[in-house]
């Protein structure tokens, strides 16, 4: 290789602890129930996972992995936002002094805010681990999983072998069961692999493209039994977005790309032939949310509304500057147990609930992160197209790009999703993959351009 041609890399660490880190997340986020499935305590399991992630992470940096992090420039930034968000506003306002709503006492409403802090916390490793270890093991193993779990999820659905937790209730709008997987919810950045599939160019991915595409396959399956219209819009929405994204990065739209559109419609018939019922409930599913008037089944239109929860909207109305403060019931799966007058929901309205909780004050205290964190995206985005000859040349650069492009749509679709704005400080303690998204997003922005920095200069020595 000449000196001209030559590209730089940074390290793609594929040691024991590098699987251990990734196989204690996914335990962590009980993906594909495996913490249901063994028969133990969710919360035990969660507290010990996460001892484990971090005992991990110090293990791997040689204890020095806390101040590499806190050294990094832009992750200080966001560190700097959180901590003030926390101690001036979560902690001080929200939990202690603000409780003319709670019906539990401040050393409750602290324990029970502890899944919060550690959700958050958990930024930290997964950025480490992304920017100073590598893509590419994340990458295998995340698709890997994908396809297992989907595998074990068809096994115990159709042979009735009980391997994964299942569960399977009523969807009401269709005449067939949704088959819920437990702990899926990390696995939902597959996806939007589809759309990336499309925007990059086949051959730059040539790899991996044989487990993204049975990887997508994969989670598309368990979000087809699963029945969840939300995820059925989602995907919509990143087909959209993932069009703008090819025109502005390749000046070319994803729908040029006939070979995977005609997989996707040959893929679409084989499933209207062995799961007719379920393309059937799929298609009545989207059209529920596109003509929410003509549902008569759930709370589709209400969803769609920002005054879909009178109740809530009252609290928010009588609480407009400085919120409700902590109220349990938002949180609790065992509402008698902390029922207040109000018959309150948040786990459907997150941003009703969280606007409700925090007031205007609180929601324009934490605009920063989400200032600082599409700012930073947008720029990257900027960069990769001023510098996208690095990109194409550099096969070090496949696996941060591809996550990114993915993660880029799954962001850009929560920010198009009003229903889910401020849903990372809502009462929603079990989207763990929200904060391990943003860590691992920050860490693959930093190494993106970390690598392009680096390879620039060596393009400039050698003019």
């Amino acid at each position: 290789m000449t000196r001209s041609s030559r590209s730089f890399r940074l390290p793609e660490y594929k040691s024991q602890i590098d699987y251990l880190f990734w196989l204690l997340i996914f335990f962590f986020t009980d993906t594909g129930g495996i913490i249901t499935s063994l028969g133990l305590n969710i919360r035990i399991a969660n507290l010990f996972s996460f001892v484990g992630i971090f005992v991990v992470f110090l293990l791997a940096s040689n204890g020095k992995g806390l101040g590499i992090v806190l050294r990094d420039r832009l992750f200080k930034k966001l560190l700097t936002i959180l901590f003030f968000w926390f101690i001036l506003y979560y902690i001080l306002w929200f939990l202690v002094f603000n409780d003319d709503y709670s019906v539990i006492s401040l050393k409750s409403r602290l324990i029970k805010a502890r899944f919060y802090y550690l959700n958050w916390l958990l930024c930290i490793p997964t950025y480490y681990f992304i920017l100073h270890r590598g893509t590419v093991l994340f990458l295998k193993l995340f698709l890997k999983t994908s396809i297992l779990v989907t595998t074990l999820l068809l096994i115990t659905q159709f042979l009735g072998i009980d391997i994964v937790s299942v569960n399977t209730f009523s969807r009401g709008y269709v005449d067939v069961d949704r088959v819920s997987l437990a702990g899926s919810d990390f696995l939902q950045l597959g996806l939007y692999f589809f759309a990336t599939l499309l925007i990059i160019p086949v051959y730059y991915y040539s790899q991996f493209r044989k487990l993204l595409i049975y990887g997508v396959i994969a989670v598309l399956m368990i979000y087809v039994l699963s029945l969840t219209r939300r995820y059925y819009f989602y995907m919509i929405l990143s087909l959209v977005l993932g069009d703008l994204l090819s025109r502005y990065l390749f000046n070319k739209t994803i729908f040029s790309k006939g070979k995977y559109l005609i997989i996707g419609f040959v893929g679409y018939l084989i499933l209207s032939i062995s799961l007719p019922s379920y393309t059937d409930a799929i298609q009545k599913g989207v059209m529920t949310v596109f003509e929410s008037d003509k549902n008569t089944y759930g709370t589709t239109k209400k969803r769609m509304e920002l005054s879909g929860q009178i109740a809530t909207v009252k609290l928010f109305q009588d609480n407009f500057l400085l919120g409700t403060g902590y109220m349990n019931e938002w949180y609790s799966t065992n509402k008698d147990n902390v029922k207040t007058e109000y018959g309150i929901e948040g786990a459907d309205y997150i941003f009703l609930s969280t606007t409700a909780m925090y007031g205007v004050l609180g929601l324009v205290l934490f605009l920063p992160f989400y200032y600082l964190f599409y700012k930073t995206l947008f720029k990257t985005l900027k960069r990769i197209k001023r510098q996208k000859h690095i990109i194409m040349n550099n096969k070090s650069l496949v696996a941060p790009f591809i996550i990114f492009i993915s993660l880029s749509l799954f962001f850009l679709t929560h920010l198009l999703s009003y229903p889910n704005w401020f849903h990372f400080i809502g009462p929603a303690y079990g989207t763990k993959e929200l904060y391990l998204y943003v860590g691992i997003m920050f860490g693959v922005m930093t190494r993106l351009n970390s690598l392009i920095s680096i390879n620039q200069i060596h393009e400039e020595n050698v003019k």
